[in-house]
Parts: structure tokens; sequence; C-alpha cells
């Protein structure tokens, strides 16, 4: 892959992050590169700017939410532009690269020493009852929760397969997770959804605090569609894609979900796998050598 059209993507507010920029634009000159494309991402709390021009490369710096939002920029343009991100958040399971590493698996990448994952992307037409329907594509997940004093909400779930609509049941609940097997590991996780590998395209619902114990995570395949609906009109719902874009939810709004044609392109390396990534970010070598030096202790 020839690369010399970047765009850098960056969340402002970290320490010395103009320092960083500067060293990674005058590497990128020493590769015949050039930064075509340049922003920060609280600028992006409004319309999600257009690209004009295709380009080979999107470098993010920050964390995964700065990621999520180089996704909303490339699905916004009709290319299919890979991204790569480095990370300066904290656990940061889509921004891979740490900042130490950074300039040594950027010169992997201009070497194509380097691996492409396409992730799922979710399609969202969201209907509200009063206004016209307005579609959105989401990465990680699409959330329904309620707000800090409303009470249990309920929520019609059903799913569309070869066109026939099956009932599935009404989650009582704080709310509902949808997400992507790239998102498992964000608010699904921390829900008590499970982990899935992010290359098995599918979709998970975790009901959020279910009022009833046996409403458990469902994983579904990618060939279904979601239809989803308040059960009662409730005060302060609201629906939240990719933790950035939101509503206020009525009863009789419809949300439609279902896999987009699309994929984001995201470069990994090729010499770490995906349960390397889990392993660092979840902290699971930590707990190995602790449990190691504990039954050596408890033997001497």
């Amino acid at each position: 892959m020839l690369i010399r059209k970047i765009g850098i993507i960056k969340k402002s507010n970290v320490k010395n992050l103009d320092i960083l920029v500067n060293e990674l634009k005058s590497f990128l000159t020493k590769k015949n590169a050039a930064v075509n494309f340049e922003i920060d991402v609280e600028s992006l709390e409004g319309d999600t700017p257009v690209l004009q021009e295709p380009l080979d490369l999107i470098i993010v710096l920050g964390g995964d939410g700065t990621f999520l939002s180089a996704t909303r920029v490339v699905l916004k343009s009709s290319y299919d532009i890979p991204i790569v991100g480095v990370n300066l958040g904290k656990i940061g399971f889509l921004t891979e690269i740490s900042v130490e590493n950074m300039f040594y698996n950027l010169e992997k990448i201009f070497n194509n020493d380097f691996a492409i994952e396409e992730r799922m992307i979710i399609n969202v037409n969201f209907q509200p009852s009063s206004n016209s329907f307005q579609n959105y594509s989401v990465f990680n997940d699409v959330v329904i929760n309620k707000g800090a004093l409303a009470k249990i909400i309920g929520i019609d779930t059903y799913i569309e397969y070869c066109s026939k609509k099956q009932f599935v049941s009404t989650f009582f609940a704080d709310g509902l997770i949808i997400a992507t097997p790239s998102g498992s590991t964000a608010y699904n996780l921390a829900a008590g959804g499970p982990i899935v590998y992010p290359e098995l395209d599918s979709f998970i619902l975790t009901p959020i605090a279910p009022h009833t114990l046996s409403n458990r995570p469902i994983v579904l395949p990618d060939n279904v569609t979601i239809h989803l609906q308040l059960h009662e009109d409730i005060d302060r719902v609201f629906l939240t894609l990719d933790g950035q874009v939101g509503f206020r939810l009525n009863k009789g709004d419809k949300i439609i979900i279902s896999k987009s044609s699309r994929k984001i392109k995201l470069i990994t390396d090729k010499n770490k796998n995906y349960f390397d990534i889990l392993r660092i970010k979840l902290g699971w070598e930590e707990r190995k050598i602790t449990s190691l030096d504990y039954d050596k202790k408890h033997k001497d």
C-alpha cells in the first residue's frame, strides 16, 4: 500500500500534544507523505466534516472516543480509509499502539508490515413519531438508557429474520445495549455482556441492570434486523450512538438496527493477536503472575 496522503484526528487537551504532532509531521515528511486533513476531535461535536478527497491513512491520536470520532469522519465520506490508533487515553482497545512505540509501528506500516482487520458497522434507522426518519452508522454500540430520575423502562424488542418478525421480549431494565463485536469490550462488557471476537459479525443485546434476573445477554447473527420501541411513555429516556450522538426517546419512536454494507478498516500489528490485546488491556497477565507468585509463596 502506497501511503502519501495522511489524515490526523487528535484529542487536543493532551499534555505536550503539539510536540508529538510536530514530531509526527517531521517523520511523515521524511516518508514523502503529506498531512492533507487535520482536526481536533472537540470540533466534531457539531456536524462531522466531509472529506473532500481520499486519504491513504488516518492516524488517531487519543483514546477510543477519539477513534470513534474518526470512524464518523470515514463513514460520512464515500472512502474506505484505513485507521490506525495511537493511545493517549486509558485502556484503548481500538487505539492499541502506545506513544512509546508510535514511530516503530508507523515505520512498519510504511514498509507494508501490518494487517488490516475489517470491522462490522451497524446501520441505525431512527424514526421519531413526530418527525422524519434519520439514518446513522455506528461502530461500537447503540444504547437506550434512562435519565437519573426515571424509573425502570420497558423496551419492546423484536427481530426480523427471513421477512418474519419475531417477538424477543420486553426488557424491563435501566436500559439496553446493542453492540457490535468491536463494541463488546466497551459499555457491553461493563454491563456484564460477553466479549465477542471482533471479526465475528454479530449483534450483542445486553440489558442494563434488568429487573428480571433471567434476562441475560443474547448474541444474534448479523443477518437479522432488530426493532426496538418503548413499551410505555416515560420521561427522560435517551438513545445514544457510540456515546457521541444522542436523542430523547418517546413512546412511538422506532429504532431499526441492521448490519451496514460498509466496514471500518483497522490497521493492526500482524505479530499480535486479539488475545494479546485482551491480556494487556484487561490485565489478565497481571492476574496470572500474581496467582503464580501466590502459589510459590505458599509452597515455600
